[in-house]
């Protein structure tokens, strides 16, 4: 197998322009897409990416599921092939950056139920996409907390009282993980999927309702202006850092 020189790197450039190239096939008033499976827009696309996998030299196939693959032949056709996919229609109501705007949100907003209100305006994808990252967020803090905490026991000179496993494990982390994993191996016996489903909107209701309930707009009066500013400007920090990675990621570079 001849040695690749150097890793292969997305063409950001041509990505961005596939992104909106591809948009205005069911472009909405308000900048989203709605294409789906098998109406005319999605025939449209669809011939898109015919021409675009023929222009790259690409053998087109359709199966009778109407799934397109665009084959491009390797040296030994007898070794196991590599498949790369996606799909062509899109959310009844999507736009053509939840994934992003579900990103920014996840890295920028403080609490994991203020995340889902900030992410939900701009759809499913997005709320997904937030909730992941807020909780990847949460779940890096576990480490930076355990060395933060030995440096002051330490400091202390250790006579700082022993913290019990249940103030050093993140248990609503560890659930999180324990329900994706049930998820993703099929565990959850399909009928009770929907009950969950809606079991889980009605709990985010009510910790957002909690969470609006415990805020009292004096303690910010009571603050203080220096407070508030350094926390005014400690989130446009966040936020500006935030939109930097999402630039530096290939599907935010221009």
């Amino acid at each position: 197998m001849t040695p690749v020189a150097s890793n292969l790197k997305i063409d950001s450039t041509r990505l961005w322009g596939t992104i909106h190239e591809t948009a205005k096939f069911g472009a909405t008033p308000k900048g989203g897409v709605r294409r789906l499976t098998l109406g005319p827009e999605d025939k449209q696309v669809r011939d898109w990416f015919r021409n675009a996998c023929e222009a790259a030299g690409l053998e087109v196939h359709v199966d009778t599921l109407g799934s397109m693959f665009g084959l491009r032949k390797g040296r030994d056709m007898t070794k196991p092939p590599v498949g790369l996919g996606s799909h062509l229609d899109t959310q009844p109501t999507g736009g053509k950056f939840d994934g992003n705007y579900g990103v920014l949100a996840g890295l920028t907003v403080y609490a994991v139920p203020q995340v889902l209100a900030a992410a939900a305006p701009a759809g499913a994808v997005a709320v997904h996409i937030g909730t992941y990252v807020k909780l990847v967020r949460v779940l890096m803090l576990g480490p930076v907390v355990l060395v933060l905490s030995l440096l002051a026991r330490r400091a202390a000179g250790g006579d700082a009282p022993r913290a019990g496993i249940g103030q050093l494990v993140p248990w609503f982390i560890v659930g999180f993980v324990a329900m994706l994993l049930a998820r993703s191996f099929g565990w959850i016996p399909q009928p009770l999927l929907r009950p969950f489903a809606q079991a889980s909107s009605w709990l985010t209701v009510v910790s957002m309702a909690a969470l609006g309930l415990g805020v009292d707009v004096r303690s910010v009066a009571r603050a203080g202006p220096r407070v508030t500013a350094v926390v005014t400007l400690s989130l446009l920090a966040l936020g500006v850092l935030s939109w930097g990675l999402l630039q530096l990621l290939p599907i935010g570079a221009r």
